[in-house]
């Protein structure tokens, strides 16, 4: 089992949320003071991101009102305030490009080995301030949604993670010159979790409304698949993986790799090709075709300027960091996680199919 404490939610969902918010409501809170210090570091008052949050809320509830619900139950539970649990689910709309630093966050690779095993990895790179606040969030709806499971900060919603349809999904940060104000991007990631095959996964996320996009990298057990859809605030395409000795792979960072949509998008940063670049390379050579084989590629340190294995700087709650990284095993149905970096500690395994039901 995890060293990271777990957290089955069953329910609807505010049931859920009530749950959740209870059994972390310490971390919770550590988080909230964590988006402070960014928030203050931006200089947004916080009336302003009130503000801001009022109008964010009042379209989500028109697109995806069970996710708003689940949010409202999460603050209930840990006895927090729901504009603030809301902030930190929009952190990327309330506090965009140009006002906090861009979003250079997470790796995610999907492999297709050549016997036919099917694996995905993700590190969650993200601010430092969220370190020591990750749980692994079960819910199990009752109202025929799939049950997903998810590593992720105590006062977020499930993103990363895997579902009882044998999706496994990565999540990585992207920005585009049609970014806007609309559906969180974190939401719309909650609604791609929930994805049964590559098509069903496209058409979530061509959901409408959305203030901007992200990456998501997915491994699908049912079928073999892996591929990644990308979005922008307007569009989605997906990307196909590509064949080569490691078997079928496709790898994403934080920059747009579909030609119409990377013409939308910011120029690739120096750290996300580096990443890119790298979890390529070391993918390549290592030809990984297991779980544990993959984990060590994801504790890459070869990187320049930055590499998969992110650590923060010393004394900066700001800084990037690897928050957790995981990886999907769909023929085993297991999980490897771990908090923190990949380099430093051991995986622990988890066993999709029984918590999962």
């Amino acid at each position: 089992m995890s060293s990271l404490p777990v957290v089955v939610a069953t329910g609807q969902p505010r049931a859920r949320g009530l749950i959740i918010g209870r059994s972390l409501a310490d971390a919770v809170h550590r988080s909230l003071a964590g988006f402070a210090v960014e928030r203050e570091r931006a200089g947004v008052a916080a009336a302003e991101i009130d503000r801001r949050v009022a109008v964010l809320v009042a379209r989500s509830e028109r697109i995806l009102p069970q996710h708003v619900e689940t949010l409202r139950g999460l603050a209930e539970g840990a006895d927090a305030p729901f504009s603030e649990i809301f902030a930190v689910n929009a952190w990327e709309e309330v506090l965009p490009d140009g006002e906090a630093p861009a979003p250079e966050r997470c790796t995610s690779v999907a492999i297709r080995t050549p016997d036919g095993r099917v694996l995905l990895g993700h590190n969650e790179q993200w601010s430092a301030s969220e370190l020591g606040t990750i749980a692994i969030v079960v819910e199990r709806p009752d109202d025929g949604s799939p049950a997903v499971l998810s590593p992720t900060p105590a006062s977020m919603l499930a993103a990363v993670g895997v579902n009882a349809h044998g999706l496994a999904l990565g999540v990585d940060s992207l920005v585009a010159s049609d970014d806007g104000t609309g559906l969180p991007r974190m939401l719309a990631a909650r609604h791609a979790l929930e994805a049964r095959d590559g098509a069903d996964l496209l058409r979530r996320a061509r959901l409408g409304g959305r203030a901007g996009g992200y990456a998501f990298v997915a491994a699908f057990a049912a079928t073999g698949d892996v591929l990644a859809v990308e979005q922008t605030a307007a569009r989605a395409d997906r990307v196909d993986a590509e064949a080569g000795p490691a078997g079928t792979v496709v790898c994403h960072t934080n920059h747009y790799l579909h030609p119409a949509l990377a013409a939308l998008g910011e120029e690739p940063s120096a750290t996300s090709r580096a990443r890119l670049d790298e979890v390529r390379r070391r993918v390549a050579e290592r030809r990984p075709a297991t779980a544990e084989e993959l984990a060590a590629v994801l504790a890459g340190h070869d990187g320049r300027p930055e590499s998969i294995c992110v650590h923060p700087v010393a004394g900066d709650p700001s800084s990037s960091a690897t928050l957790f990284s995981m990886v999907y095993d769909g023929t085993d149905g297991r999980v490897l996680v771990k908090g923190g970096n990949p380099c430093e500690g051991t995986f622990a395994e988890l066993d999709v199919r029984e918590l999962l039901g």
